[in-house]
């Protein structure tokens, strides 16, 4: 019966899909789509993929897609995906939602090319994708670019030369996150950029006891994780990590010193569920464990 009904959800699925959405050819070596559409109901569309490397930029609302294993996954806003592949994959555009992406493709011939006159071995890196996909968050600079790009409705020798700098630009990004120099490259920040670092930082400096991740920091604020460890060294010269830790500790300090909270309730309150980790960390800093640094305060008290 569930057999059954899957494949009848299937042909449902299929006639939903008014039909394949195609790359469009903009010379023998480029196929580019900018797709934007708004959908007041469930829709299931259908993408053909040529055999080309392919980048995929969303530039609006989140939605499903199934992967070439047959699982649904899920695209989020300003995710950035790199892949090569051949196939067909579905999409599926929840109800009353704007989606608008960017795809665009070149054949492995062309990007080799291209990766041969950049004169960056690194760039050899991204030949290796072969049934694969890679997501990662685009940056305020491929965003920009993206936007301008559907904006303008650029075509023929225009096109392309805006598509090839967008990919340059993802690639670049895509080889800065899976390098481990990134973060001490120099980057010049925009103002937004800085906003959010600075209101990251006041967060985390009065609310050191939240969850904290560099992913869910650069997702919530739309830096790239490269250009959000270079923005936190440069301005504190620590890492994000490093500096989510330097702030609990100075907080659990002030805890044990102006408060009867013992060591237990001291590393929850700092967000930390471990206390022989918060025992350990704290001895690092005050070079003494939190019981002895307690009863310091209560001989003095004493």
């Amino acid at each position: 019966m569930d057999g059954l009904n899957s494949h009848e959800k299937e042909k449902r699925e299929e006639k939903t899909s008014s039909k394949f959405l195609k790359l469009i050819p903009l010379s023998p070596e480029i196929s580019f789509m900018h797709y934007k559409k708004r959908f007041e109901k469930n829709h299931f569309q259908t993408l053909k993929i040529d055999d080309r490397y392919f980048f995929g930029i969303i530039l609006g609302d989140d939605f499903r897609y199934k992967d070439s294993l047959g699982t649904w996954r899920r695209a989020n806003r300003y995710d950035i995906f790199i892949n090569k592949e051949m196939g067909v994959s579905k999409l599926e555009f929840v109800q009353s939602g704007s989606y608008e992406f960017l795809l665009f493709g070149i054949l492995p011939g062309a990007l080799e090319k291209m990766i041969e006159s950049s004169q960056t071995p690194a760039y050899h890196y991204l030949l290796e994708i072969e049934k694969k996909i890679y997501k990662l968050q685009a940056n305020l600079k491929i965003i920009r670019r993206a936007y301008d790009l559907c904006i303008e409705e650029r075509e023929g020798l225009q096109a392309i030369g805006q598509v090839y700098i967008l990919m340059e630009l993802i690639i670049k990004q895509f080889l800065e996150e899976a390098s481990d120099t990134s973060s001490n490259r120099k980057f010049d920040f925009y103002e937004w950029e800085i906003d959010e670092l600075l209101k990251t930082s006041h967060e985390i400096k009065g609310y050191p006891g939240r969850n904290y991740s560099v992913g869910g920091i650069s997702k919530k604020t739309g830096i790239s994780i490269p250009r959000l460890q270079a923005g936190f060294k440069e301005k504190h010269g620590l890492t994000v990590a490093l500096f989510v830790k330097e702030r609990r500790l100075k907080r659990a300090e002030k805890l044990i010193r102006t408060t009867n909270l013992n060591v237990s309730e001291v590393a929850y309150q700092i967000g930390l569920t471990s206390r022989s980790y918060f025992s350990r960390i704290f001895k690092e800093k005050y070079h003494c464990t939190p019981s002895e640094y307690k009863k310091t305060f209560s001989a003095e008290d004493a």
